[in-house]
């Protein structure tokens, strides 16, 4: 018996955002248990212990929920990494590579803590449909382009090499790979070690060096 169905069982009504709520996060478990394509709305309802038309007053249909899902996931990962930090502050050089190494030690953690998730919105959910791939897309160049206004704030502070032409919407796109590429492990649940200080510290080392593309010498 799923915990909705407990929930309801004690005899406390539901609001409409918790009812919402509800059939969210059931539809989050079965697709992350069967996959997209078994589970339908039925399946969902039945986990919460509601009416289909309980369903249809929260969501469109089975792939409108997907759509939810997709973008409140990418939206945490934005918030994680982000963490609505005002790089427009902060003050030199040193102060950047601690900031960007937190940077990268957030997102990592959370792809760590949110792998199962991830795994699902970012390698299974794009190949539902080409509307599924092209929100993908689009939230990916979203986030990168956040990433590239970071790199043109240490440009225009001059914590970048001169020297070097540096596309910085690319950059911002190579910081964001990077560091699904490092978290790889986690998404595809390898069962390798995964210990998220010491990968923070080789991908930020990794990023800052070849980013001396970002960085002058020293």
């Amino acid at each position: 018996m799923g915990f909705w169905v407990r929930l309801m069982k004690t005899g406390r009504s539901l609001t409409v955002p918790e009812r919402a709520r509800q059939l969210y996060e059931a539809g989050v478990a079965l697709f992350l248990d069967r996959g997209y394509r078994d589970v339908d709305v039925d399946d969902i309802v039945a986990e919460c212990g509601v009416s289909r038309g309980t369903f249809y007053g929260s969501f469109r249909n089975k792939r409108h929920l997907l759509d939810q899902i997709m973008i409140r996931a990418s939206d945490d990962l934005a918030l994680a990494v982000f963490a609505d930090r005002d790089w427009s502050e902060v003050a030199d050089r040193d102060a950047f590579i601690a900031e960007f190494h937190a940077l990268v030690g957030r997102a990592l953690q959370h792809i760590h803590d949110h792998a199962q998730l991830l795994a699902f919105v970012i390698l299974a959910a794009p190949g539902v449909d080409a509307d599924a791939l092209g929100m993908m897309i689009s939230r990916y160049r979203e986030i990168s382009a956040r990433m590239a206004d970071i790199l043109e704030i240490a440009a225009e502070r001059g914590w970048l090499r001169s020297d070097v032409p540096v596309d910085l919407v690319w950059a911002g796109q190579l910081v964001m790979s990077t560091l699904a590429q490092a978290a790889t492990p986690a998404l595809l649940g390898s069962g390798e070690p995964f210990d998220v200080d010491e990968i923070t510290d080789f991908v930020t080392n990794y990023l800052l060096g070849g980013i001396r593309a970002v960085l002058p010498a020293d």
